[in-house]
């Protein structure tokens, strides 16, 4: 078994099994899913990024020409 593949079962067992002392005793997965929208705030809106993302591309592709 190669490293990543070690690598990537320990994380699925962190998050998904181990439990969190800082999350109420509970695997991260769990916690996630019972404290639904109110963690949701926290999370990084993407789509600002994927829309800047796609503007540089556009004046890049302009700059070549």
């Amino acid at each position: 078994m190669k490293i990543y593949e070690k690598l990537g079962e320990w994380l699925v067992e962190y998050n998904t099994v181990l439990a969190h002392h800082s999350l109420e005793m509970k695997p991260l997965v769990k916690w996630l899913i019972e404290k639904g929208p109110e963690c949701q705030k926290c999370w990084t809106n993407t789509t600002f990024w994927l829309y800047f993302r796609r503007i540089e591309d556009v004046i890049a592709k302009d700059l070549k020409k």
